[in-house]
């Protein structure tokens, strides 16, 4: 039933004029269906009272005591009062003709308005379309003279279908009178092509809106104003001369309306007269600006054959003054359709946090202290208080999505970002994150994490900056710093004691206050001293017998108390305890939702006085104030994602990953390497992109770049290569070797809703995948009822060889892998648990299958949701699951490195790649041990005695043993480089970027040496923190043991001298600060970069053993060569000097002497090493910041 079909009970085709009234045009009317596209924002349909209800209804007039709303079909229920509304599409549509018809495709439910005295709605219609079925319509109507349950129109269901092409957003505006209230700005987006069933309730229980799936995504919110729109309202005459003439021509009129109704069927609303309002968006451009900042050709509508309508537009509307600039871009076209629409560029609400709390009940309140999803917090759209995302993550921001995600720029890992040793570069990076993260709609970075490595084998010990808690804790802020001056606010983490994974959720760390204080909370109190970070996340773990997340003596008196932060806290997900304790403590967010811990339960437990409501108030309070923060951020809620690729990112990661590369052996010159010598590449890291860890700080990146594709691009030709062996864990992710049925590079992945036992299945989604190791907790479908649901991946192999291959598989679930129709692995029959997935999957299964040489083999991968699963316990995930498919070719280790090492001798210069990957170090475990993957020494070592001309490239997070480090000749820690991997590592090798990174790890020569060797895994519900004050570096020079390469330590190819020390301890601003100034030369041939570190030493005997000396500042200088220049590094006298007093519980600065002493490492030698001093006359204690 078509519009044109629909009539009143007057015989008017409903939607178009009254034909016994005079009649005004439909801008949209004068739009000839064969243009049928649209370039930007969409037209306006005005309503008025020539009108009839066709297009909408609501907006009582002003004075109209009982406001009932009736139905936008006449015959549903009796008409009631009507006053005057506008509705505006908003968002692109190519169907012209769907814009024509009656309501213009759309639908819409809006919510109450804010500033009312009473709590009750006051206002909520619908709008839909004209051709939707009439018994498919529902209305909810109340008034604020209604009682709850007097919903007498509100009918039970209402199915709704919007078939608008490309289906993604829709929009309507109302602007309601409400006699002397200031009105609102109601909005909601919908999206299209999606049947909606919901079930209405009373507008009074507060849950209407809240029971549509789809409106759920996406509530209303109340901005403080709206740019780029151009409003008349009141002010209608007035606003009426600055339209074009050919609209007046037109028939549009500035006559005041009367309160006379012309319309029979429509009776005289009392209260005065109706007012008119008039919407127009902003006209599309004919070039819209990209993300580069170049402007390209607005390119909608024009696909497929659809013209665009800027011109048209621009001819309806003439005068630059009546047509309001688009003052937000539409985004870069390249990735396809991509909306960059109104409702994510609006301003967040500037919410007054004072008025909001007070109108509260206590049970929204409690809401706002839970996630309602993964990533999203709740909003209270009758308050104007909107939804926030959260994303991880430490080097870079993931968005929504683990599965199939939007990608993004990947940095460089934790402790590649502490060696750069660069604060104003680490607030770059922060700045580009906060970039990044406006990119994927998030308001808020769970970053940077902060916590120590109190030895090397940490599952995340690469997320953390360094060993050193000055370090970490000034880059940090750096990187907080440039977050949050996007306006996107930051999440320091994981707050404390959070420093191995092994039963992270089920440990208490046993620790000296003292060690707690300077070791493992001073980074996060430097964090708060030098960039007040929006948020802190709680550790999984507890300290000295209380979880961190419910932990008073942390939460309250420390960081809130004694550092006098005023942010929120939210819990580490899944890391919420308790109800009662975390919410005294000051735990405000409980993520991720739905809820546990709050609720319900916590509402009983405030009417209970268990919880007493000034509690309530103050976890209220701190999320209300970080909503308020994060409107500075200018993202709207439940924002599209997308990706924010530019050349000023890709260089930016670039120069970071140059900058924490670190030279750790350069004997005889043997690097830069030579462009025009024979080159060969060796080890199994050159040719995969391992540029990230495991766990939180995985993300698909924009691209990655190998370091063989690096090396090849300095070179005339690419260089020989051999693998050598193997360094993977579980088998390489088999993706990336197939070609997809569609001949693309990966697999076809199908989903269906039954099993393969089911003949004639047919998939409701069709995906392409690259990366076959998919967490699927977050898979969506609009089909999908249930977690229970099944899956198949296919593709084929083409043997280059005769070979066997070994394939495998982990699952979280169960699956199959055949080959050929062959089944070769059975991970669905018998499961065993494994440690991936955060313990969720099972142990990876593993076959083989012979392959010949040129033939093309198909393999088929089945897979079962997570309910299939045969794991017992309860670490399956409740949703989705879990899936990794890997498998290569089996190779002779030994005959491998013969080959390499021939290779090699062939050579001027050798490059081995080796090093760990994300299988290695990964959130969820930590490492056994601090060796290279199996059969990786043996191969360094015979191509090092091959060719004396060989340079190892080591990418980890953490150190590794390496017993062949005397033998090559030399050495490049490259961690986890982000995108811009194998670039940066080519630039160092060949000399196009001097090395300038230091150390930010102690690395020993054995896993024996490091100090927390024999108190690191939990034991008993506990671990130990034996090693007290005394790790990395103040333990090795403590203890007197010899490492590998110390704590700082890195070389360039050139040399710098240090001269001129002067330390001077002055009053400034009210604080003793000590100024360490001293000159910096470059005495070499090239330009460079050295690190100035400032290292402090009591000169007599303390009250306790102190280490021997601590960092206390550091600054990087670049220098030409021969240039010199005065660096000068202030620290305040109390961070400088003092230790924590467990008797006194505070800090204390004793009386003597301190020498200052400047090296370009933790390790002092001779000659590359200036000293001074200050004195301390008298003994204090101070607390705070």
């Amino acid at each position: 039933m078509g519009p044109s079909s629909l009539k009143d009970n007057t015989g008017a085709t409903l939607g178009q004029p009254n034909p016994e009234v005079r009649r005004r045009p439909n801008l949209l009317e004068n739009l000839s269906t064969s243009e049928a596209g649209h370039g930007g924002l969409a037209d306006a349909l005005f309503i008025d009272e020539d009108y009839r209800p066709g297009f909408g209804i609501g907006c009582p007039a002003p004075g109209l005591r009982k406001r009932q709303y009736g139905d936008v079909v006449n015959g549903l229920t009796r008409p009631r009062h009507y006053g005057r509304m506008v509705v505006v599409l908003a968002g692109c549509t190519r169907d012209m003709d769907l814009l024509m018809k009656v309501n213009a495709g759309l639908t819409g439910r809006f919510a109450t308005e804010v500033n009312f005295s009473s709590s009750k709605p006051r206002i909520c219609l619908n709008i839909f379309r004209n051709d939707i079925k009439r018994k498919d319509i529902g209305l909810l109507e109340e008034g604020p003279n209604q009682k709850e349950g007097d919903s007498a129109q509100a009918v039970s269901e209402a199915d709704v279908y919007v078939p608008t092409p490309f289906g993604k957003v829709v929009g309507a505006m109302v602007k309601r009178y409400n006699n002397k209230r200031k009105h609102k700005l109601c909005f909601v987006k919908t999206q299209s092509s999606l049947t909606v069933s919901r079930k209405l309730t009373t507008r009074s229980s507060g849950r209407g809106w809240r029971q549509s799936p789809l409106l759920n995504k996406v509530p209303p919110y109340y901005p403080r104003s709206h740019n780029g729109f151009s409003l008349a309202g009141e002010n209608f005459g007035a606003s009426f001369a600055a339209l074009p003439a050919n609209l007046r021509e037109m028939g549009w009129s500035a006559r005041e309306p009367t309160p006379d109704r012309s319309s029979p069927d429509l009776k005289k609303p009392p209260g005065g007269p109706h007012r008119t309002c008039l919407a127009a968006l902003p006209p599309c451009p004919d070039t819209v600006p990209t993300v580069d900042g170049t402007p390209a050709a607005n390119q909608r509508g024009v696909q497929e054959g659809y013209p665009s309508l800027v011109s048209h537009w621009n001819s309806l509307v003439t005068t630059q003054k009546a047509r309001p600039s688009c003052r937000f871009p539409v985004g870069n076209l390249r990735d396809g359709w991509d909306y960059k629409m109104w409702r994510d560029t609006l301003e967040m609400a500037d919410i007054n946090v004072d008025e909001v709390l007070k109108k509260l009940s206590m049970s929204e309140k409690v809401d706002l202290l839970a996630g309602i999803d993964f990533w999203h917090t709740k909003g209270l759209p009758q308050h104007g208080v909107p939804s926030l995302r959260l994303s991880d993550g430490p080097n870079g921001v993931r968005g929504t999505k683990f599965f199939n995600g939007v990608k993004a720029a990947c940095f460089p890992c934790g402790t590649a970002l502490g060696a750069t040793f660069n604060t104003e570069l680490l607030e770059e990076a922060g700045k580009k994150m906060g970039e990044e993260a406006k990119a994927k709609g998030a308001h808020a970075i769970l970053g940077p994490t902060i916590n120590m490595q109190r030895g090397p084998l940490g599952g995340r010990g690469f997320e953390s900056l360094g060993e050193d808690p000055v370090l970490a804790g000034l880059g940090a802020a750096a990187i907080i710093n440039g977050i949050q001056s996007t306006g996107v606010q930051a999440t320091v983490k994981h707050f404390v004691c959070n420093d191995h994974e092994h039963k992270r959720n089920a440990v208490q760390a046993i620790i000296s206050e003292r060690a707690l204080r300077e070791i493992y909370a001073l980074p996060f109190q430097l964090a708060v001293r030098d960039s007040n970070p929006a948020s802190f996340m709680t550790a999984y773990n507890g300290v000295n017998g209380t979880y961190c997340s419910e932990n008073p003596k942390l939460l309250d008196q420390m960081l809130r108390g004694e550092w006098g932060w005023d942010g929120m806290v939210v819990s580490d997900w899944y890391g919420t305890y308790s109800v009662t304790e975390a919410a005294l403590a000051g735990l405000d967010l409980e993520m991720p939702g739905p809820t546990r811990f709050r609720g319900e339960a916590l509402k009983f437990n405030v009417l209970t006085d268990k919880v007493r409501m000034h509690i309530l108030d103050q976890r209220a309070r701190a999320m209300l104030e970080f909503v308020k923060k994060c409107a500075a951020s200018g993202v709207g809620e439940n924002a599209p994602e997308k990706t924010a690729d530019t050349p000023e990112t890709a260089e930016l990661l670039r120069r970071i990953g140059n900058e924490g590369i670190v030279l750790l052996k350069n004997e005889n010159n043997v690097l830069p390497l030579k462009k025009d010598k024979k080159t060969v590449v060796i080890g199994p890291n050159a040719k995969v992109a391992t540029y990230h860890g495991g766990g939180s700080a995985a993300l698909a990146a924009y691209y990655a770049v190998t370091p063989y594709d690096g090396i090849s691009s300095k070179l005339s030709s690419p260089p020989d290569y051999a693998i050598g062996q193997y360094s993977h864990k579980m088998l390489p992710l088999l993706g990336y070797s197939s070609k997809s049925p569609k001949g693309e590079k990966g697999v076809t992945m199908k989903v269906y809703l039954e099993g393969p036992e089911v003949a004639d299945r047919k998939p409701i989604d069709e995906i392409e995948i690259l990366k076959t190791e998919m967490l699927l907790v977050d898979y969506k479908h609009p089909k999908l009822e249930s977690p229970l649901w099944y899956a198949t991946l296919e593709g084929s192999l083409v043997a280059e060889e005769d070979a066997t291959w070994e394939f495998g598989v982990v699952v979280a679930g169960t699956s199959n892998l055949y080959i050929n129709d062959e089944l070769v692995v059975n991970n669905t029959d018998r499961q065993t648990q494994g440690d991936s997935f955060f313990g969720s999957a099972t142990v990876e299964e593993k076959g083989t299958y012979e392959f010949q040489k040129g033939k093309t083999y198909n393999f088929k991968v089945t897979f079962g949701s997570s309910p299939t699963s045969k794991l017992g316990g309860d670490n399956v995930l409740l949703w989705g699951g879990v899936l990794r498919v890997g498998g290569c070719k089996i190779i002779d280790p030994k005959a491998e490195i013969v080959r390499a090492a021939e290779l090699a001798k062939s050579a001027d210069q050798v490059i081995v790649s080796a090093g760990l990957n994300a299988d290695w170090e990964t959130e969820g475990h930590d490492r056994s041990d601090m060796k290279l993957p199996p059969g990786l020494d043996d191969l360094i070592s015979a191509v090092a005695k091959a060719n004396p001309n060989t340079v190892v490239v080591m990418q980890s997070g953490t150190p590794v043993e390496m017993p062949w480090a005397d033998e090559v000749g030399a050495l490049v820690q490259a961690w986890y480089g982000g995108n811009e991997t194998g670039n940066t590592i080519a630039d160092v090798l060949f000399g196009d970027t001097n090395p300038s990174g230091k150390l930010s790890l102690s690395f020993p020569r054995r896993v024996q040496d490091n100090p927390a060797f024999l108190n690191y895994r939990t034991e008993g519900g506990r671990v130990l923190y034996g090693e007290d004050v005394y790790i990395g570096y103040r333990y090795y020079e403590y203890a007197e043991r010899e490492v590998l390469f110390p704590f700082g330590h890195g070389l360039s190819y050139t040399t710098f001298a240090f001269s001129g020390l002067s330390v001077t301890n002055k009053n400034a601003d009210g604080k003793k600060t000590l100024k360490v100034e001293l000159a910096v030369k470059n005495t070499g041939a090239v330009k460079g970069a050295e690190v100035v570190q400032v290292y402090v030493a009591p000169r007599q005997k303390a009250k306790v053993n102190r280490p021997p000396k601590e960092l206390k500042g550091f600054a990087k200088v670049f220098l030409e060569p021969g240039e010199s220049k005065t660096v000068a590094i202030n620290v305040e006298e109390k961070y400088a000097a003092a230790y924590w007093d467990e008797e006194r519980d505070r800090w204390c600065v004793e009386q003597g002497d301190y020498e200052v002493i400047v090296s370009d490492s933790s390790e002092v030698k001779e000659g590359k090493v200036v000293r001074g001093s200050f004195e301390v006359p008298e003994t204090y204690w101070w607390s705070g910041l």
